[in-house]
């Protein structure tokens, strides 16, 4: 697949299958997100798979409890407030991995250095037919 073609092709799926993901593929996307450039070659970047089912439910309830509590705008909006206080709302919408790309926070750079991992990752993803 061209490039160009993925960067056209990349959606934000909302909708996940439950088939698994081969450790052989995470590993492939993984090795595409570290092939991404960073600040000063930095390159601060770490990758924390999650596959346990129950673990990424515990993931998704404690994620949604936080984002109420501690994000005023998401409060203020009904449809918002709405979906993440439902318990049948999966907030990784039940994708099979969740992949976490992290950064010592003292790096001037983390965030947009995380973001371009992510940008390659997703990329890499959308040429193995994978969503994200």
């Amino acid at each position: 697949m061209e490039v160009s073609q993925a960067i056209r092709s990349r959606r934000a799926v909302r909708d996940f299958t439950n088939a698994p993901v081969s450790v052989a593929t995470l590993r492939q996307v993984i090795a595409a997100a570290s092939w991404a450039p960073s600040a000063m070659n930095g390159q601060p970047w770490h990758f924390t798979v999650v596959t346990d089912a129950a673990l990424l439910d515990r993931i998704s309830d404690e994620a949604k409890a936080w984002a109420l509590s501690n994000t005023p705008q998401l409060r203020q909006s009904d449809h918002f407030r709405d979906l993440l206080s439902d318990p049948a709302f999966h907030l990784l919408y039940n994708a099979p991995a969740l992949i976490v790309i992290s950064a010592p926070a003292e790096g001037p750079w983390a965030v947009e250095d995380c973001a371009v991992a992510a940008q390659n990752l997703m990329l890499a993803a959308v040429e193995l037919g994978l969503g994200t």
